[in-house]
């Protein structure tokens, strides 16, 4: 034997084993040496086969082998879908319609696999498409059955498959002949396969996507429905009947034999199993962990429930019904017949039964030491009760009832005897009877030196306690509760009557009366001639305080609160609602009402018929005076101001825009020049005997001020500053510099110098969360109070008086001395601060970067505006006012006084002076070398502009106009008349 047909030991030859590996060139040189390639292995396949099976194709192979199995090469490669092979198979003369021992073609096996381009191969090879199986398969069958949808498809496209093919002959010409008769009807995308073997019919519909497979073998017959997701599949075997039913997730399967039926119905996790056979009905129900199984048989009906740890069995037959329920560790067991029922129950170490005969019932719990046992018979209950050396025994009978109790040395009796009832108590000392009789109820209690007789009639209760000295009697009558209660020199007496509660205490000379209605609350507190009265009414708050000449009245709101101060003739108003604040204070006829809201500040002051009302909103302040018939308003938004003032007939606007500001006031004697320049800001006040001056150079600010014989001296010089006011024989010096303050005050026989420096003494008492600061010089006294998040500082000097208070962000500081009242408010960002003296009035307002300060004197009023680099400086004196306005670059001065008015305007390098006087009015323009005054009087109109070194004139009177030209460098005069 040449060595290229060396057996393996499974019959495998060289050229096998190199076709399986695809390896060619040993192929080829096997072939060239004599190897035969057509040797079959054990299995029967020979190289072909294997090159089949690995996709490789081989030469000069005899095609027509088949292994033991009856699959040709052909067949290997349309199983495991070598699309290249088949054709080169075919090609070489493979037989496309041969049929393997069970009857199958290539095409059979390339439909199962549903491998679609072998099967267009085969179809354009002429492959049979009507060729059935031994068992009765075509190809299309075992595509539908495989769902292989594409190559339905390319069934149905194919050109046999488009016509219908009856053939009556049997099998197809390639199919093997025998006893089995099919009858194949193809009809649009209907096709309809008979096949009859023997005994056995078979008859497979396809329509669309749906399939009807029936078959009949003997007395049993087979129907089986597929459409879409819904499956049908009815067996008929003599009397037994089943039908199967699968669409989605849920099955029904019913089976009918001879009397017994049986329905089967699975849904998800839910099984119900109904059976039913002669007069015995079985329902099985399983839905998760709930098994629910009825039985009905005859009379008898059990009913059967498991739920995870709980059993509930159910049994009725005829007038007995038991119902048996378990949980876990409790068993419930019930039981009736006939007029009898017993309930037994056992949860753990409890027991209780319970039985129920005609008219008596007996209920048995024990549990644990505890037992009880209630026996009802006709109108006789009697219940005993044993737990470890208690015992109690209750007996009914009639309208009696007797109930005894002894524990330990602890005896109790109650007896009930129509609307008597009276219960004994006796236990050491202590002896307790009480009585009832109707309506009436008495209870006497006897412990040592103390006694409580309590009497109830009707609706009123009466109690009364002696203890030692203390008395305490304590009455109800209706809704009406009244208790009296006597220590000492103490008394209290304590009233409820409905939703009303009164409770008055007086002790000594002090008398607490607090009084609760519904949701209302008063409390008076009288202390000597301190009067403090509380009121409280759901979330309002209200609390009076009266002592001596002040008055204090505190009301609470939700987020509102109001404070009212009365103080001689000065009353102070502060209300406080979320983030809006008023302050509102009337000294004599001097009103001054301070509201912040957020980012808006107003400030309304009316004194005598003076009225300066100021509102700041952001970077927006407008101030509206009012005097007489004067009315001055002013407005800042950004860099740009207007000052409007009407005085009489005469209404001045003043606008600066530009970082230049000029305000220039004179009201009869009075004078008031400001200028802003660069760094240096001086402003000029005269009036009568009042100078004011102040000056401002890089970090160096000095303000003096004369008045009579009051002088004022401000100087702020880096981190030194210092103030020094004399008045009459008033002197107040301040000086602050780095961390050191000193304030020296010098008033009459009064001097206080308050000195914060390292060495500086303070005297600080802290008790719990109240701290008290005590100052002590001559006959000064200032003491100082925190109490959390509020400190209060009062300051009594002979006649002045100086009381600050800081609660949260808010500080208020109020002064009083001789006539003159002082208050200063600071809440967040925003200052006020209102002074009264006489008939002056001061209110200074600082909100961010905006000051205002108003000053009322006898008929002068001056109001001062400061906003980021705008000042404005309103005086109002007589007919005369005055209104400087300096903004950036921009100044502008008003002045009214009579029925003349002057208007000087200041921008950059161009200057405006306007005067008006009666009917004359002159109007000067300066801008760079160019000068243009304007004089109208009457109906005479003279302009005049000089430009450089010429001279320009207008001249109208009438309807007449004159003009000149005149140039000195040029010796000529130009002139018109008309």
């Amino acid at each position: 034997m040449h060595r290229s047909t060396v057996l393996h030991d499974d019959g495998r030859t060289p050229v096998y084993q190199a076709c399986f590996t695809d390896n060619v060139d040993i192929v080829r040189t096997l072939k060239d040496h004599g190897a035969d390639v057509n040797v079959q292995c054990n299995h029967g396949n020979t190289a072909l086969d294997s090159a089949s099976v690995e996709g490789h194709s081989a030469h000069g192979a005899d095609l027509s082998l088949v292994d033991k199995f009856g699959l040709s090469s052909l067949d290997l490669v349309c199983l495991h879908g070598h699309v290249g092979v088949v054709s080169a198979l075919i090609a070489h003369g493979a037989v496309v319609n041969i049929q393997n021992d069970a009857g199958r073609s290539p095409l059979h096996l390339a439909c199962q696999e549903g491998h679609s381009a072998i099967v267009g191969i085969l179809l354009q090879n002429e492959a049979d498409t009507k060729c059935i199986s031994e068992d009765g398969w075509t190809p299309l069958l075992l595509a539908h059955q495989n769902g292989h949808s594409d190559v339905i498809t390319v069934l149905k496209q194919h050109e046999q498959m488009k016509s219908a093919s009856f053939d009556f002959t049997g099998r197809p010409r390639a199919c093997p002949s025998g006893d089995v008769t099919v009858v194949s009807i193809i009809s649009g995308d209907v096709t309809v396969v008979s096949t009859i073997s023997g005994d056995v019919t078979v008859v497979s519909i396809i329509s669309g996507d749906v399939t009807v497979v029936s078959i009949i073998s003997g007395d049993v017959t087979v129907v089986s429905t597929i459409s879409g997701d819904v499956t049908v599949v009815s067996i008929i075997s003599g009397d037994v009947t089943v039908v199967s039913t699968s669409s989605g997730d849920v099955t029904v399967v019913s089976t009918i034999s001879g009397d017994v039926t049986v329905v089967s119905i699975i849904s998800g996790d839910v099984t119900v199993v109904s059976i039913i056979s002669g007069d015995v009905t079985v329902v099985s129900t399983i839905s998760g962990d709930v098994t629910v199984v009825s039985t009905i048989s005859g009379d008898v009906t059990v009913v059967s429930i498991i739920s995870g740890d709980v059993t509930v069995v159910s049994t009725i037959s005829g007038d007995v019904t038991v119902v048996s329920i378990i949980s876990g560790d409790v068993t419930v067991v019930s039981t009736i017949s006939g007029d009898v029922t017993v309930v037994s129950t056992i949860s753990g170490d409890v027991t209780v039964v319970s039985t129920i005969s005609g008219d008596v019932t007996v209920v048995s719990t024990i549990s644990g030491d505890v037992t009880v046992v209630s026996i009802i018979s006709g109108d006789v209950t009697v219940v005993s009760t044993i737990s470890g050396d208690v015992t109690v025994v209750s007996t009914i009978s009639g309208d009696v009832t007797v109930v005894s109790t002894i524990s330990g040395d602890v005896t109790v009796v109650s007896i009930i005897s129509g609307d008597v009832t009276v219960v004994s108590t006796i236990s050491g000392d202590v002896t307790v009877v009480s009585t009832i009789s109707g309506d009436v109820t008495v209870v006497s209690t006897i412990s040592g030196d103390v006694t409580v007789v309590s009497i109830i009639s009707g609706d009123v209760t009466v109690v009364s306690t002696i203890s030692g000295d203390v008395t305490v009697v304590s009455t109800i009558s209706g809704d009406v509760t009244v208790v009296s209660t006597i220590s000492g020199d103490v008394t209290v007496v304590s009233i409820i009557s409905g939703d009303v509660t009164v409770v008055s205490i007086i002790s000594g000379d002090v008398t607490v009366v607090s009084t609760i209605s519904g949701d209302v609350t008063v409390v008076s507190i009288i202390s000597g001639d301190v009067t403090v009265v509380s009121i409280i009414s759901g979330d309002v708050t209200v609390v009076s305080t009266i002592s001596g000449d002040v008055t204090v009245v505190s009301i609470i709101s939700g987020d509102v609160t109001v404070v009212s101060t009365i103080s001689g003739d000065v009353t102070v108003v502060s209300i406080i609602s979320g983030d809006v604040t008023v302050v509102s204070i009337i000294s004599g006829d001097v009103t001054v009402v301070s509201t912040i809201s957020g980012d808006v500040t107003v400030v309304s002051i009316i004194s005598g018929d003076v009225t300066v009302v100021s509102t700041i909103s952001g970077d927006v302040t407008v101030v509206s005076i009012i005097s007489g018939d004067v009315t001055v308003v002013s407005i800042i938004s950004g860099d740009v101001t207007v000052v409007s003032t009407i005085s009489g007939d005469v209404t001045v606007v003043s606008t600066i825009s530009g970082d230049v500001t000029v305000v220039s006031i004179i009201s009869g004697d009075v004078t008031v020049v400001s200028t802003i320049s660069g760094d240096v800001t001086v402003v000029s006040t005269i009036s009568g005997d009042v100078t004011v001056v102040s000056t401002i150079s890089g970090d160096v600010t000095v303000v003096s001020i004369i008045s009579g014989d009051v002088t004022v001296v401000s100087t702020i010089s880096g981190d030194v500053t210092v103030v020094s006011t004399i008045s009459g024989d008033v002197t107040v010096v301040s000086t602050i510099s780095g961390d050191v303050t000193v304030v020296s005050i010098i008033s009459g026989d009064v001097t206080v110098v308050s000195i914060i420096s390292g060495d500086v003494t303070v005297v600080s008492t802290i008790s719990g969360d109240v701290t008290v600061v005590s100052t002590i010089s001559g006959d000064v006294t200032v003491v100082s109070i925190i109490s959390g998040d509020v400190t209060v500082v009062s300051t009594i000097s002979g006649d002045v008086t100086v009381v600050s208070t800081i609660s949260g962000d808010v500080t208020v500081v109020s002064t009083i001395s001789g006539d003159v009242t002082v208050v200063s408010i600071i809440s967040g960002d925003v200052t006020v601060v209102s002074t009264i003296s006489g008939d002056v009035t001061v209110v200074s307002t600082i909100s961010g970067d905006v000051t205002v300060v108003s000053t009322i004197s006898g008929d002068v009023t001056v109001v001062s505006i400061i906003s980021g680099d705008v000042t404005v400086v309103s005086i109002i004196s007589g007919d005369v006012t005055v209104v400087s306005t300096i903004s950036g670059d921009v100044t502008v001065v008003s002045t009214i006084s009579g029925d003349v008015t002057v208007v000087s305007i200041i921008s950059g390098d161009v200057t405006v002076v306007s005067i008006i006087s009666g009917d004359v009015t002159v109007v000067s323009i300066i801008s760079g070398d160019v000068t243009v005054v304007s004089i109208i009087s009457g109906d005479v109109t003279v302009v005049s502009i000089i430009s450089g070194d010429v001279t320009s004139r207008f001249r109208t009177h009438g309807i007449s106009v004159c003009y000149s030209t005149d140039s000195h460098d040029r010796g000529y005069s130009v002139a018109a008349t008309r």
